[in-house]
């Protein structure tokens, strides 16, 4: 929101409930139609494979946020990075390999088991 110390970003439904008082009437215009522009014309986009129209409001909205939240936005590093995190999915990789490491040390630990009741 412009000018909020907070840096509040306003969401459609904020406006739709209108709980917020916003003073400039162009940037209001934007608030509210925004969102609603860019869903309907990304929805057309997934039926016609061409996503510019789309991608120009998403521009504006970016442009929007850089404009009123710039010192709050995270740099074009830390997005790449976490886009890249994302991509990598570590979680799934990272469940395989625990699961293969568990096999092998439940395997380990009741192989010394018999072998520990065997000695005695």
């Amino acid at each position: 929101m412009p000018n909020d110390p907070n840096h509040k970003w306003i969401s459609h439904l904020d406006y739709v409930n209108d709980t917020l008082q916003i003073t400039d009437p162009l940037y209001k215009q934007f608030v509210k139609n925004a969102l609603p522009a860019y869903l309907i014309l990304l929805q057309q986009a997934t039926e016609t494979g061409d996503y510019s129209k789309a991608d120009k409001v998403l521009n504006n909205i970016k442009l929007q946020q850089e404009f009123y939240s710039a010192e709050v936005l995270p740099s074009s590093a830390k997005v790449q990075t976490e886009l890249w995190y994302n991509q990598i999915n570590i979680f799934e990789q990272l469940f395989q390999a625990y699961l293969y490491l568990g096999t092998v040390l439940f395997i380990v630990a009741i192989m010394a088991y018999i072998s520990a009741k065997t000695n005695f």
